[in-house]
């Protein structure tokens, strides 16, 4: 048994089937990204909340060692 496809013709399809909402769609979600980065990594860095603070911090550490395990003597 043999399988037939019936491919249309070019004269039926038309450039008004899909319209390109397919392109409309992909434009206003690739906005919609651009516009969530720019609000999470882009005013952020215009408004300078990312500089590090200029002020100046020491850390002391007091450490104490133990004095090292010395073996017991043979007897």
């Amino acid at each position: 048994m043999s399988t037939i496809i019936n491919t249309p013709s070019r004269e039926h399809h038309n450039h008004e089937d899909g319209m390109g909402i397919g392109m409309i769609l992909g434009i206003i979600i690739a906005v919609l990204g651009v516009i969530v980065l720019f609000y999470i990594y882009g005013l952020p860095a215009i408004r300078g909340s990312n500089t590090p603070t200029t002020t100046e911090t020491t850390n002391t550490y007091n450490v104490t060692v133990p004095d090292p395990i010395v073996p017991a003597p043979e007897n």
